[in-house]
């Protein structure tokens, strides 16, 4: 097996058809053995109905989990070493699909960077929180970042899986899965790809979705490198502090809050110095204990996603 296409479907039913069939008519162009999977996150619809009799393997939550569960669930039962992965509601053209696996070929994961958002509600207020924490995350992260939670890209399984243990449930876990990667020094890539109106209605929720995504932004980076966050914060307290302690100075009185500004600077620098050691202390454990699960040969991720009584194997 070369490539498993991994599709998380949620009341999909207007589009999760015509999109397999597009995907297949892409890849059937190429010299590759490939699968696709699909995830149902307890659907209420007839998403799944409609494409009983594609050529697919339909994987069934018995309840919602959330899209991020989906896609973890999907990338555990897939069995080649790529991961093409992307939503069923239309928005992602096909024709890039070539493209992107053959950047794979240096690349430990290629994204398809839409080139603007054509989203059906909250359009203006979606675009401008987007751009926003898009431009905070390339800050913190030091990397260029045309797109941080496109849902089209291919990834090697193995380096996705690494960073299970921080993804969400939510749509955020396409950012945190960016962020993972290019804060991690892995081999990333951009393609640039068309977005087009999603057929059906959306799942995003403007108030709980924004906040989930500018928390899996904060939480990424600080896993990672604590002191990005700290320091920064360190540096302001400190500038106010000493802004109002030369004030204080010229008239003679030090005011408790020039006092406690400073204070408050040394105290959350000292934080993120500890933060970071217990970071570098997970992030060993962690290796530690990859490495434990690695060594049990008897009983693959795709063994363990079939004995969980929480999935249902529709189709294999």
């Amino acid at each position: 097996m070369d490539l498993s296409v991994v599709i998380p479907v949620y009341n999909e039913e207007m589009a999760v058809r015509p999109t397999i069939l597009e995907i297949q008519k892409e890849l059937d162009k190429l010299d590759i053995e490939y699968e696709i999977i699909i995830v149902d996150d307890n659907s209420t619809d007839s998403s799944i109905e409609r494409i009983k009799e594609l050529d697919v393997k339909i994987i069934k939550h018995r309840r919602n989990f959330g899209g991020g569960v989906a896609r973890v669930n999907g990338m555990k039962y897939a069995a080649a070493p790529i991961i093409l992965q992307t939503d069923a509601d239309g928005t992602y053209p096909c024709d890039k699909i070539p493209e992107i696996l053959k950047e794979m070929e240096t690349a430990d994961m290629v994204i398809g960077a839409r080139k603007y958002e054509k989203a059906k509600g909250f359009r203006p207020i979606r675009v401008l929180v987007k751009w926003l924490i898009k431009k905070f995350a390339s800050y913190l992260s030091n990397a260029d970042i045309p797109d941080l939670n496109t849902g089209l890209r291919a990834y090697r399984k193995d380096v996705a899986l690494r960073y299970e243990y921080l993804y969400p449930s939510t749509h955020s876990i396409m950012s945190t899965m960016t962020l993972a990667f290019l804060i991690d020094k892995r081999r990333v890539k951009f393609v640039d790809i068309d977005y087009r109106k999603r057929r059906g209605e959306s799942s995003f929720h403007p108030i709980r979705d924004t906040y989930n995504y500018i928390l899996a932004t904060v939480r990424s980076i600080t896993y990672f490198y604590p002191l990005k966050i700290t320091t920064r914060l360190t540096f302001l307290f400190l500038l106010f502090g000493l802004i109002l302690f030369v004030r204080d100075v010229f008239i003679f009185n030090l005011r408790d809050t020039t006092v406690l500004l400073l204070v408050v600077a040394v105290i959350v620098f000292l934080f993120g110095t500890m933060f970071d050691l217990l970071v570098s202390i997970r992030r060993e454990i962690n290796i530690g204990m990859e490495r434990i699960r690695n060594y049990d040969e008897k009983k693959t991720q795709k063994d363990l996603l079939e004995s969980d009584p929480n999935i249902e194997i529709i189709k294999e």
